[in-house]
């Protein structure tokens, strides 16, 4: 009777998770201000073991809403993930913290890296219309983490061009 709940009676989200993945999902669906527990978690790199896994979940790359942290989980998103925990690693070796206000600094400076700030623009542009200015940061950061599929999309223009291309359309249409 996997299939079938009697009258009061809950779900177990052991027996049950497809279930009430299915039935979150429409109550929910993607609504960032949903804060259910069964939300997913990015996964942490299969490089990462042992001890250096607390590390990862101090020093991670932080989704900002639900669209950036089913971005994360997804093949793209452990790849840059996997690309922010390199970079963390070397800023630890290169100074590890010997205090929680250094642990603080260096958490500071992981939030301000490329990888941070795509997934930051990421859900800010599925959230409402980015500027020029951000279109055009969120664009070059793209060529940076993916140079092949931008190509793919866009040829040989650059981030500058297609900004500069999407401000006299914008013209026109005024």
């Amino acid at each position: 009777m996997y299939g079938r709940k009697k009258p009061n009676q809950s779900y177990s989200l052991k027996r049950f998770p497809q279930k009430h993945s299915l039935v979150h999902n429409q109550e929910h669906g993607h609504d960032p201000g949903c804060k259910c527990s069964t939300q997913s978690v990015p996964s942490v790199p299969k490089n990462v073991k042992g001890a250096e896994v607390k590390i990862f979940e101090v020093f991670r790359l932080r989704p900002l809403g639900q669209w950036s942290k089913d971005f994360l989980n997804s093949k793209a998103g452990k790849k840059l993930t996997e690309s922010h925990w390199a970079q963390v690693k070397q800023m630890l070796k290169a100074k590890p913290p010997k205090s929680k206000k250094d642990a603080e600094e260096l958490l500071k400076k992981t939030m301000q890296l490329p990888e941070q700030k795509f997934v930051a623009l990421f859900e800010a542009s599925l959230q409402g219309p980015l500027t020029h200015g951000t279109f055009r940061e969120y664009m070059e950061l793209f060529i940076k983490f993916w140079p092949k599929a931008y190509k793919d999309v866009f040829d040989n223009r650059t981030p500058g061009q297609i900004t500069n291309a999407c401000i006299k359309q914008e013209a026109k249409l005024k």
